[in-house]
């Protein structure tokens, strides 16, 4: 009975084990959707930080928290989940559209202060610069390998057709020569033949071909 009600019990922690990470991303989700942008930042930090999340449900935890730290005025750091999210899922358009308000917000502030803020934004302007330049070169990089591969599968179909080709015309040859050969010793059994009705009898019981 004691093992029972333990393993019962094990059961009990390892599920809210699992499940609290869902829950406090959910909580933040709620308490972003009532302006309470620290206990959003809090729950959802929780959420992401604790390793429990699905690759999906830690990118959609990132986007709610660039969301809840952009409505906190720290845009800096809204960008920085929102790029974290499109690394996980380049297309998704929240995180997409949370980063260019986010953006927006950090180069308003620039032109509005000057100083601290426009190194900022010159900063942030650098590290997505960096990150787009990444993506190109592994882009160029993969385009690259597919063409090389491309190339070396269209030399190998090209060889296999040559030397396929190769083969047939001497077969070809092979078969011309031989109907020649035949051809020409028709006419020469032929001519012994009509030689030997006309009374040379060197030329008769010679089979054809010798």
């Amino acid at each position: 009975m004691k093992l029972v009600a333990f393993i019962i019990a094990a059961g009990l922690v390892t599920g809210h084990a699992f499940a609290a990470p869902l829950d406090d991303a959910q909580a933040g989700r709620d308490a972003l959707g009532r302006g309470d942008t620290g206990a959003a930042v809090r729950l959802l930090s929780a959420a992401i930080d604790s390793g429990g999340l699905s690759p999906d449900e830690r990118e959609r935890a990132l986007v709610s928290r660039a969301e809840a730290y952009l409505a906190g005025d720290q845009a800096a750091k809204a960008v920085a989940d929102a790029n974290e999210a499109l690394r996980e899922n380049a297309g998704d358009p929240r995180a997409i559209d949370v980063r260019t308000r986010a953006r927006a917000s950090i180069m308003g502030q620039g032109s509005a202060t000057g100083g601290t803020d426009s190194v900022a934004a010159a900063d942030l302007n650098g590290q997505v610069k960096a990150f787009n330049d990444g993506v190109a070169a592994r882009n160029q990089a993969t385009k690259a390998a597919y063409e090389d591969a491309q190339a070396s599968y269209e030399a190998r179909k090209k060889a296999d057709a040559d030397a396929y080709a190769a083969q047939v015309s001497t077969y070809e040859a092979t078969i011309r020569s031989q109907d020649q050969q035949h051809a020409a010793e028709l006419a020469a059994w032929r001519e012994r033949v009509a030689a030997c009705k006309q009374g040379d009898f060197s030329k008769c019981d010679t089979p054809a071909g010798k």
